[in-house]
């Protein structure tokens, strides 16, 4: 298993190099058209919601509001380390994969952004400052970004839905006009899928197993034994080894390698 790092500098290594150094950015969005955006929010904070702007070129939240309300933190304490640190564990390894492959190509300047159309929309595990986790719709949206669309700032908003048990991301992009929603849905889930490969929490083997479960619902071992050209002891030792190390990265109650690939496929990385 790859040594992990602490999630801000997960965070830090993600956005290294992506932007220019420097604060020599034509922006594009106005602040009182952010301003408007964030006062209507404001007005939904009794309704079980808050929410934060992620600053890209500084790594930190900005105009923070409901944090204190919905999960017992002060605002103006609540870093960047501290909302990485109320994520579930056994969702930090996916969103920090997805979020990396979105910053690397949201400040690619490939795809065209508009403020608050492009949505990212996941169920996440937070835990409140009296120690129990809570589920919330995490909605990510484009909040800054400069003439030649490079993501600056993204805003996001947290809807609380209900005790969180061991859930699934669900990962989704919405609200993209016309083809490019495919294209850049496509190309997220697909680097989020190499990167997840490239740090070798499982071996090509075993997610070689995963691919074929997740593709096949009622493939049996034998099945598989074939496709991989190996004895089917072979694949019930990949199974233990799966089930074992995906405990360990998910923090999830599966019962056999099966339910793993199912779950990686939820969260769109198998």
């Amino acid at each position: 298993m790859p040594q992990r790092k602490s999630p801000v500098q997960e965070l830090r290594d993600q956005l290294a190099g992506l932007l220019p150094p420097g604060n020599n950015y034509d922006l594009v969005v106005p602040a009182g058209q952010q301003q408007k955006a964030l006062d209507a929010l404001g007005e939904e904070i009794a309704h079980e919601r808050f929410y934060f702007v992620f600053n890209l070129m500084t790594c930190e939240l900005e105009h923070i509001r409901g944090v204190e309300r919905w999960l017992g933190y002060s605002g103006k304490d609540f870093t960047v380390g501290r909302y990485l640190n109320c994520i579930h564990p056994g969702q930090s390894i996916q969103l920090n994969l997805i979020a990396g492959s979105m910053y690397r190509i949201l400040c690619s300047g490939v795809f065209k952004l508009q403020f608050s159309t492009q949505r990212y929309i996941s169920f996440v595990g937070l835990r409140h400052n009296n120690g129990s986790y809570m589920l919330f719709k995490k909605t990510t949206s484009v909040f800054q970004y400069d003439r030649d669309n490079r993501l600056l700032a993204q805003l996001n908003v947290f809807d609380k839905m209900d005790d969180y048990e061991n859930s699934p991301l669900k990962p989704r992009i919405t609200e993209i006009q016309g083809l490019q929603k495919e294209d850049f849905e496509r190309a997220v889930f697909n680097m989020t899928l190499q990167n997840f490969m490239e740090k070798k929490y499982f071996s090509e083997k075993e997610f070689a197993v995963l691919k074929l479960y997740s593709g096949n619902e009622g493939i049996t071992t034998k099945e598989l034994a074939e496709a991989l050209n190996v004895q089917t002891t072979t694949i019930n030792t990949y199974n233990k080894r799966i089930l074992t190390k995906a405990k360990d990265i998910f923090t999830h109650p599966f019962s056999e390698a099966r339910e793993v690939a199912f779950y990686l496929k939820k969260e769109k990385i198998c």
